[in-house]
């Protein structure tokens, strides 16, 4: 994640120019809706 946004931590993987592969949890699909958090 540091080399595409240059933060090591906290970075949502989502709102990129590029294309990432985005690996989730498959427990979260037990929810209708899941907050993110980032920060430095």
């Amino acid at each position: 994640m540091k080399r595409v946004s240059k933060y090591k931590l906290g970075v949502p993987p989502f709102g990129f120019d590029k294309k990432l592969r985005i690996f989730i949890d498959p427990d979260l699909l037990q929810y209708d809706e899941v907050w993110t958090a980032a920060g430095k």
